[in-house]
């Protein structure tokens, strides 16, 4: 956002820990809804370091800003990384789409994980790792690291069946979702955001 191209939300380490409290629960969230909003030819990425271990679920991702009345999966969400804590060195990213004759109905792309994950070779919580997406009328693209791992493109998506939601504007998300049914559930969590950045027009790289 700006000329030059970056716009860094955060300057300095923004963190959020999920700890075990009276509450049944406690999640941790940030959004930049009626406050940042992604114009489709953007590209976001989040420097993070997710946090691991059983029963914890650190993510990054984008929802269309329509989502209070086109409803959900019709507005669109790009899930730019979602950890599943139990398996500490695989990042996940899926698309989610509605199905065109029935936009309640959710037609996720990938349909399942294996297609959707990559394997860092390290715990995720070790070090800072670059999760971004590009988005425009035509195509969705995610990278980690500014390596593309996934893609998909609105002619591949409309002629299996799914609508195209990805014209219109979207905002992010970064949250840590926590089990907290399960005793071994590991506490307290932290998702460290080092650096949230968004470019105009294409990649930066």
């Amino acid at each position: 956002m700006g000329q030059q191209g970056a716009a860094d939300l955060h300057e300095l380490h923004q963190q959020r820990t999920a700890r075990r409290c009276r509450q049944p629960r406690h999640h941790a969230r940030i959004t930049t809804q009626n406050k940042i909003i992604l114009q489709p030819g953007s590209y976001a990425e989040a420097s993070v370091r997710a946090p691991v271990g059983r029963g914890t679920w650190p993510a990054f991702w984008l929802l269309g800003t329509d989502i209070a009345t086109a409803g959900w999966p019709a507005a669109g969400e790009l899930d730019v990384l979602e950890v599943s804590g139990s398996e500490p060195t695989i990042a996940r990213s899926r698309v989610h789409l509605a199905q065109a004759d029935n936009p309640r109905e959710d037609a996720p792309y990938p349909l399942t994980w294996d297609n959707a994950t990559i394997d860092l070779k390290e715990p995720l919580d070790r070090d800072f790792h670059t999760y971004g997406v590009y988005f425009d009328h035509k195509t969705v693209r995610f990278y980690v690291d500014h390596k593309e791992h996934l893609a998909l493109d609105r002619e591949d998506a409309e002629v299996s069946g799914r609508a195209w939601p990805f014209g219109k504007p979207m905002y992010m998300v970064l949250n840590v979702a926590v089990n907290y049914t399960d005793p071994d559930t590991v506490f307290p969590q932290s998702m460290v955001v080092k650096r949230i950045s968004v470019w105009k027009g294409g990649t930066p790289f």
